[in-house]
């Protein structure tokens, strides 16, 4: 695997957690955030019934729109996901350079999760060079590196 395909895949894993991480948090949010909104929590006398049920209204309104801006948010996350996972797998074919510059961009825009920016950077920065693979030579005349003998006076290793 070249060097600039293992920095992608790096950055991938990272970006991957990352999104991950942030959709769980932010479902979380939004789960507490609709909790306050209900007017039960609110209400007290009848004279505060009115207020707490103005201030669940418009709460539970102000969730609807948390919730949809989440819903988008969450969208764009999973198809830049999905989009650096296909640049990784294609990083090395003949349209290399729009997804190393694909990677690049992505990269610069993750602000938030400066590792996995940074990786992908990497990877566009990076020559396309696949690493060689290393020749083992047995040590020795025989074939075989050199064991440790048997003590003849012990009898052990």
């Amino acid at each position: 695997m070249s060097t600039n395909k293992i920095m992608a895949l790096i950055g991938n894993i990272l970006y991957t957690l990352a999104t991950v991480f942030g959709l769980i948090i932010g479902g979380v949010s939004l789960g507490t955030l609709s909790a306050f909104s209900n007017p039960s929590l609110y209400a007290g006398s009848d004279a505060d019934s009115q207020a707490a049920q103005q201030v669940a209204s418009v709460s539970q309104s102000m969730t609807g729109v948390f919730v949809a801006v989440f819903v988008i948010a969450a969208l764009i996350a999973i198809v830049t996901l999905v989009f650096t996972w296909i640049a990784f797998g294609k990083i090395d074919g003949p349209k290399a350079k729009g997804w190393k510059i694909f990677l690049l961009v992505i990269g610069i825009l993750s602000v938030f999760d400066m590792f996995a920016g940074v990786f992908f950077i990497l990877a566009f920065a990076l020559k396309s060079e696949p690493k060689t693979a290393v020749e083992v030579t047995p040590a020795g005349d025989d074939g075989w590196s050199e064991l440790p003998t048997s003590n003849s006076e012990s009898g052990t290793l």
